[in-house]
């Protein structure tokens, strides 16, 4: 249920866009729920940790805006 709208929410994929002073990484195709009606992303807790990993990871070696298919560096 959405914790927006209070409508269903199904599987689906969405960008995760991670920002800090010096670069932009887009991370395609991350798995999360969406809501039916708004359209609301929501990725799991386990899925953020990974995203916070993966950006530990790949800030320091990108320039400015690089991007990513999730499927391709998820562990």
């Amino acid at each position: 249920m959405c914790n927006y709208c209070k409508s269903p929410i199904k599987n689906s994929k969405s960008p995760y866009v991670f920002d800090t002073e010096d670069n932009t990484l887009l991370i395609k195709n991350v798995p999360c729920d969406e809501c039916t009606h708004c359209g609301a992303t929501f990725f799991s807790h386990n899925i953020m940790a990974n995203l916070r990993s993966i950006a530990e990871e790949l800030t320091d070696l990108v320039d400015s805006l690089t991007i990513y298919d999730y499927a391709n560096i998820a562990n």
